[in-house]
């Protein structure tokens, strides 16, 4: 997933939430929500951030798809308990 390419590059060059919105034109609440998985950034603001950060914009879920996922891997959680 893209944001934990993002949180682990913005780790590894010493780099904060607060700059990349700074770079990006943004506040840092809206990073913060990327950086948290709760929102997705538009399709514009992705290439903007490959394009400071070369991670992917074709590595973020969309809306439909993240919550596609959390009711799948919620189905896969309770089918894990029943099992045991």
């Amino acid at each position: 997933m893209a944001q934990k390419q993002l949180k682990t590059w913005l780790e590894k060059n010493g780099r904060s939430a607060a700059w990349l919105a700074k770079r990006l034109g943004m506040s840092r609440s809206v990073v913060s929500y990327w950086l948290t998985g709760s929102r997705t950034p538009e399709h514009w603001t992705r290439e903007r951030i490959e394009s400071v950060t070369g991670v992917l914009a074709s590595g973020w879920e969309s809306g439909p798809e993240r919550k596609a996922r959390k009711e799948r891997e919620k189905r896969e959680r309770v089918a894990a308990r029943l099992a045991s």
